[in-house]
Parts: C-alpha cells; sequence; structure tokens
C-alpha cells in the first residue's frame, strides 16, 4: 500500500512538474496567431494583445473602397504602413470611425485617388501616409488629430487648400513640400512651431495664416513659395529659421515683430522683390547670407540690439542703404564691408518733410546738384534777384549754421558727398567742427 502511495505521489508530481512549462507555451501560441496576418475578403490584417485589428494589406482592384469597421469579429483601429501603398486604381477611399492611426506610407503614391474621408477618431496621421497622391485635390484633417508625420502629404500637386486643426501639436519635415498647387494655408491656434521644410516649393502658395501659438518657423519653411507676395508673423515668434523664406521672389515687404531675436542664415535670402525690412530692436543675431541677392533692397533697419551679423549677410544688395546706430555693430559692419549706411538719427528729414540739412532739391539725395543749387541762388541773391529757393530749402542750404548761405555750404555738401561715395560717413556737424 505503501508503495502505491508513493507511486501516485511521484507520478502526480510528473504532472505537476509537466504542467508549469505547458500552460505559458498555450499562451504564448495565441498571441503568435493574433499577431501574424491573417486575411478575410481582400484585407490581411493583425490582431494586437487587446483584440484591435490593424490593416496591413489591402489585396483588391481599387475603385471606390469603403474600409470596414471590424474585421474577422475585431474593430479596426489602424491602417497599418504601406497597406494601399501604390495601389494606383484607387478612386476613393473612406476610413472607418474607430480608427486612431493611419501608418507611415499608408496611401502613399495611390495616384489616382481623389477623394479620402478620414474620421474624427484619428490622431496620428504618418510619415508619407498621403505622399505622392498627385490627384488628392483637398482633405479634411480631423480636430483630434495631434501628430502629423513627415513627408505626410508631400507631392500632392492637386492639393489646393489645406487646414491644420488646433489640435495638432507635433508636424513632421516636409508635410506639404511640393504641393504645386496649394493656395491657401491656416494653421489653427495650438501648434508651436512650422515645420522643417513644411511647404517647400509650393510655388502657388499666396496665402498663410500662421497663429499666436507658433514660436518657431523652422528651416526652410517656405522656400522655394514663389507666389507668396506677404505674410504676418505673429508676435510670438521667437525664432525665424535657416532659409525660412528663401526664394519668396514675390515677398514684397516683411514685418519681422519685436519678439524675434533670431535671424537665421538665409532666412530672406534671394527675395527679389523685397524693398524694405526694418529690423525690431530685441533681436541680438543675423545669420551669414540673411538678406543675400534681394536685388530690391534698399532700406534696412538694424536695431543696436544687434551684436553678431554673418558674413555676406547683405551681399549682393546692389542699392541697399543700411540705417544704423552710431557705434553698433551694424555701423562698424557696415564700414568693413563698404555698405552704404545712414547713421539713426543724423541727416534724416524732419517730421515736416521738409528737406534735409544739405538736400536743397528735396530729392533725398546730398550731391553736386545741391552745390549747384546754393551757388546758382547765392549769385542771384548778390544782384537783388529772388533765390528761387523756398524757406526750407534755404534752411537746408545752410550747412554750416552761420545763417548764410554761399560758396562755403556748397564746398561741404561737395566734400559730405565725395566722401559718402568712397563709403566713408560723416555729419555735417563733423565737417564743420573740423574747420573750426
Amino acid at each position: 500500500m505503501k508503495h502505491y502511495r508513493l507511486t501516485a505521489a511521484l507520478c502526480a508530481a510528473l504532472m505537476l512538474t509537466a504542467a508549469v512549462p505547458f500552460m505559458p507555451m498555450m499562451e504564448t501560441a495565441s498571441i503568435a496567431v493574433h499577431a501574424a496576418d491573417m486575411k478575410e475578403g481582400y484585407y490581411n490584417y493583425t490582431v494586437d494583445a487587446d483584440g484591435n485589428a490593424t490593416i496591413t494589406k489591402y489585396t483588391g482592384k481599387g475603385g471606390d473602397v469603403d474600409i470596414p469597421s471590424t474585421i474577422g469579429g475585431y474593430p479596426v483601429t489602424e491602417i497599418g504602413g504601406v497597406a494601399f501603398y501604390n495601389c494606383t486604381s484607387l478612386t476613393s477611399v473612406t476610413i472607418p470611425e474607430g480608427v486612431t492611426t493611419i501608418g507611415a506610407g499608408a496611401f502613399r503614391t495611390c495616384t489616382s485617388l481623389p477623394s479620402v474621408t478620414i474620421p474624427e477618431s484619428v490622431t496620428e496621421i504618418g510619415a508619407g501616409a498621403f505622399e505622392g497622391c498627385r490627384d488628392l485635390p483637398s482633405v479634411t484633417i480631423p480636430a483630434g488629430v495631434t501628430t502629423i508625420g513627415n513627408d505626410a502629404f508631400q507631392g500632392c500637386t492637386s492639393l489646393t487648400s489645406v487646414t491644420i486643426p488646433g489640435g495638432v501639436t507635433t508636424i513632421g519635415e516636409y508635410v506639404f513640400s511640393g504641393c504645386t498647387n496649394l493656395t491657401a494655408a491656416t494653421i489653427l491656434e495650438g501648434v508651436t512651431e512650422v515645420g522643417r521644410c513644411m511647404f517647400w516649393d509650393c510655388e502657388n502658395l499666396t496665402s498663410v495664416t500662421i497663429p499666436k501659438s507658433v514660436t518657431v518657423i523652422k528651416y526652410k519653411a517656405f522656400v522655394d513659395c514663389t507666389s507668396l507676395t506677404s505674410i504676418e508673423i505673429p508676435a510670438s515668434v521667437t525664432t525665424i529659421g535657416e532659409a525660412a523664406f528663401s526664394f519668396c521672389n514675390s515677398l514684397t515687404s516683411i514685418e519681422i515683430p519685436a519678439s524675434v531675436t533670431e535671424i537665421g542664415q538665409g532666412a530672406f535670402s534671394c527675395c527679389n522683390s523685397l524693398t524694405s525690412v526694418t529690423i525690431p530692436e530685441g533681436v541680438t543675431s543675423i545669420g551669414m547670407s540673411t538678406f543675400s541677392s534681394c536685388r530690391s533692397l534698399t532700406s534696412l533697419t538694424i536695431p543696436a540690439s544687434v551684436t553678431t551679423i554673418g558674413s555676406s549677410a547683405f551681399s549682393n544688395c546692389p542699392d541697399l542703404t543700411l540705417y544704423v546706430y552710431k557705434d553698433s555693430t551694424a555701423h562698424q559692419y557696415a564700414e568693413k564691408n563698404k555698405i552704404p549706411y545712414v547713421l539713426i538719427g543724423e541727416a534724416m528729414p524732419p517730421e515736416d518733410d521738409a528737406p534735409a540739412l544739405g538736400d536743397v532739391s528735396g530729392d533725398g539725395e546730398i550731391d553736386a546738384s545741391d552745390a549747384s543749387d546754393i551757388l546758382v541762388a547765392s549769385t542771384e541773391q548778390a544782384v537783388g534777384h529772388d533765390t528761387g529757393l523756398t524757406e526750407d530749402q534755404i534752411k537746408a542750404a545752410d550747412v554750416n549754421k552761420d545763417d548764410k548761405f554761399d560758396a562755403v555750404d556748397a564746398s561741404y555738401i561737395l566734400v559730405y558727398s565725395t566722401m559718402k561715395g568712397t563709403g566713408k560717413n560723416v555729419t555735417f556737424e563733423e565737417l564743420t567742427a573740423a574747420d573750426a
């Protein structure tokens, strides 16, 4: 009897020992089946441990497609990466409510897709999700989306307008680059960055609305937007990144807000229609080649707060005059690089539009013609004739401020004009003081 009981106990122990690895193996096998591709109709899919299905591949013939909300009895929550990749016969697609993620490259190069319905449940549009969908004219991004990945709509050449909802907190690189027919874009409140190369080569983009939540306009955000004529940068922006607006050839003016402290390299390079810019007090750095090849740029005001100016910042701007503060970094930069400049507060027209000191003709230039006007007028005055000068012109002619105008004033103007032509800027006060 004892032998029987011992044998029974040993057998029970062996059975318990054998059962230990057996249970987890059953669970592992069950998970493995769910993780592997399964198939129903025209769809391959997987199921995760929570019982949610991901469409991994579409095998149908295209046309108008309504993606099912459930498959194999499981709710569809994700359109997987490259699930419809290069499905060139797809003419419309409706993504069901309940889907939260459109994976990377999910509809990439579906070149005949003119219509897509994205449900409110979607929170993430993956990298390159609709890249190269060249027949897609419009898309509505739901309010629940928080993430738009790199290249999401790159090369959608038929896309004409887009609105980015306020819930988006992450926008990748090149999102709308190459959307050559995009004419208007609105970024809703909440977005903090205009992403790297976001609108690169959107050659028909004429209107962009940037919200006050944006603090950074990143690298090449609007490069080659050749139809962009103006853009309002909100007062929240602190950084304008490298080449952010380069080659925006139709941009005629830009107002940089006082919040900006840094303007990156080449930020406005090759903006050939840009005529004048005022850089606000508070900016500390102007990067290399920032305004290079802005061939129509005639006036640029630089505050004393700027302490760093990169090389070639204003190269190939043939008609540019810098307005700078005396002894500032910009003043020293202009002298070193032989850029014409005017010291702010000196030789500037009064508020009543009277000619500046020395500018007798009132044409905005102080040159030999002003000296000639003085000589003619003083000669007429000497023989008792009318000088032909207004009261304001007489004040402008008296450059040495001795209460008369004569050949001495004319000579000072000639010296002033000659020195300016060689890149040496002086004031009439300095000239007359030197002769005193």
